[in-house]
């Protein structure tokens, strides 16, 4: 168990070495933008540090490896209004396969409501609309190594498109999570949206590459009462290495949950609630956060799973 967890870190450590020994590139030199936003509201009111927490379908976001965790089949739907009028909407489906592993098929976009063409000429309009969308569909795979160890993987179709012009590409994700009998504590590393640069008609970036590094514990685990405690370092190629903190309480069928995010310029902290509702085999959440972006606004994020 060991050597493989061993060899798993230096996998981890090599290819973040590549991607981020050059270090801090300025922001806003990434294209597809759209890749880091939080899908989940349970994570966005934990301040996404939530790469050791995750254990459902929206794991393929966060860490692959955490697809590992979850016990049968587990359906994960969100929808939120992003600033400029755009829209975002995730859908994730898991299943585990028992001994063969768990894999995951999900979809993510980012879309804009119609909008007119506008020239020179004619700045009011040609007659003409247009959209703009950003897609991403994946499939990941993850599965335990030994009883305590699992490694996840992905792979990614991405499609940029605006008015007439489209782009595609593709992205790989990497994960690895650890788990101890210590207070439920958990740790893990992911790699994700690593891909070759996109050419967008004569301008070309790389995507937004991200490594995280997160840890989760569980202090109080009394009867109907949980605490989690959990935090993740973020690196992503455009940008300095960033914290986020978060915490959970459980009680019965509800959550109670707060984050923070250090070094970003507007957004900071957010907060959510989530409920399970449990009727047979099928077992329904619904969860909500709210983020504050500053002078910017806010994000309301609500999100639907099922899991039987």
């Amino acid at each position: 168990m060991i050597r493989k967890f061993i060899l798993i870190i230096i996998i981890l450590q090599f290819f973040s070495s590549l991607l981020f020994g050059s270090g801090y590139k300025r922001p806003g030199s990434a294209s597809a933008q759209f890749l880091k936003i939080g899908i989940s509201a349970r994570a966005v009111g934990l301040g996404e540090a939530y790469t050791a927490v995750t254990k459902s379908a929206d794991a393929f976001f966060y860490n692959p490896a955490a697809l590992s965790r979850i016990h049968s089949v587990d359906i994960f739907a969100s929808h939120s209004s992003w600033f400029a009028g755009l829209n975002y909407q995730a859908l994730g489906i898991a299943k585990n396969f028992g001994k063969a592993g768990a894999a995951c098929l999900s979809l993510s976009t980012l879309q804009s409501d119609e909008m007119k063409v506008r020239t020179p000429l004619q700045p009011d309009g040609t007659g003409e609309t247009f959209y703009v969308g950003n897609y991403r569909i994946g499939l990941s795979y993850a599965k335990f190594l030994t009883d305590k160890v699992a490694l996840g993987i992905g792979i990614n179709y991405l499609n940029l498109s605006m008015w007439k012009y489209s782009v595609n590409s593709f992205s790989a994700d990497l994960g690895v999570i650890f788990l101890t009998d210590f207070h439920g504590f958990r740790f893990g590393m992911s790699i994700v949206n690593f891909g070759p640069e996109i050419k967008f008609i004569k301008e070309q970036y790389a995507i937004p590459t991200n490594f995280s590094f997160g840890a989760a514990i569980e202090p109080i685990k009394y009867g109907r009462h949980i605490l989690t405690l959990a935090f993740s370092t973020i690196k992503s190629t455009d940008a300095e290495q960033k914290l986020r903190i978060g915490t959970e309480y459980n009680y019965n069928n509800l959550a109670l949950r707060a984050g923070y995010k250090f070094g970003l310029d507007e957004e900071s902290w957010s907060v959510g609630c989530g409920l399970k509702i449990i009727i047979a085999n099928l077992k329904m959440k619904i969860d909500y956060a709210y983020s504050n972006f500053g002078i910017i606004g806010d994000r309301n994020l609500f999100t639907l799973g099922l899991s039987f």
